[in-house]
């Protein structure tokens, strides 16, 4: 079998012939899926509302560079955490990559609507948290820190921005969840790639890289300036990443 990530299990597959273990096999199946979608859904809510909580509160009163380095750490360190103990892929834009790439089934695009799901939830619980801050110090709380693209640079340099970074980070994905990438180390590598991205890409467009992350603060506090940058920009860096590894590098 395969790992939401798309990793050869280490469990053995389940006998799924004739027989009176072939309805086990199918309810475990069902529950198994249904334990996946929960933790895709849980795992973006505590990405989004970690992430976006640090980003609302962490800015106020904060050197530029400090606020930076805070924020780029916050998202960083939750993915770490949650890719350690969860197979939950936390990203559309990574769930699609790895589709693009072949190495999850089509089914397994279902997840994204429980990432989605997750960062709405997630967004809900930075509003809470955050909705009676005052404006003039935190001016995040107004929008849930969402992404839009900065008024100094032009949308294509945010798309750009969005594209890049995206594949970037779905590179990393596909490369150390591949048959010979460092299992072990999974978890740390896409937590130190979170935080160059967010490192690289606040400026711009407060870094996005994820859809999920920016469509449930965009919803939550009707922000929508240049959302579409948001969707196709992550989503079309996941789709060469994707490509080039089932082309290029993942050919026997």
């Amino acid at each position: 079998t395969r790992s939401t990530w798309g990793c050869v299990a280490s469990t053995e597959q389940f006998n799924t012939g004739q027989g009176p273990w072939a309805r086990d096999t199918a309810s475990k199946e069902r529950r198994d899926l249904i334990l996946h979608y929960m933790a895709e859904m849980v795992t973006s809510a505590f990405l989004v509302f970690t992430g976006v909580s640090a980003a609302v509160v962490g800015r106020a009163g904060l050197p530029g560079g400090v606020s930076l380095l805070h924020v780029s750490f916050a998202f960083g360190f939750v993915v770490f955490v949650i890719v350690s103990i969860s197979p939950a892929q936390l990203n559309p834009a990574a769930t699609w990559s790895l589709f693009v790439a072949g190495r999850i089934p089509a089914s397994f695009l279902s997840y994204m609507i429980f990432q989605f799901a997750g960062g709405v939830i997630g967004a809900a619980g930075a509003k809470l948290l955050t909705h009676n801050l005052p404006s003039d110090v935190y001016p995040g709380a107004v929008t849930l820190a969402s992404n839009v693209v900065n008024e100094s640079f032009t949308v294509a340099q945010g798309l750009l921005v969005e594209v890049v970074f995206t594949a970037a980070l779905c590179a990393v994905v596909l490369r150390v969840t591949g048959k010979s990438g460092p299992r072990d180390l999974v978890a740390l590598f896409l937590g130190i790639a979170v935080v160059l991205c967010h490192l690289a890409a606040i400026p711009v467009t407060n870094c996005s890289v994820n859809p999920a992350r920016s469509f449930g603060p965009s919803l939550l506090s009707n922000t929508w300036d240049d959302h579409w940058v948001f969707w196709l920009g992550p989503f079309a860096g996941a789709t060469i990443s994707g490509l080039i590894f089932r082309f290029l590098v993942d050919v026997d």
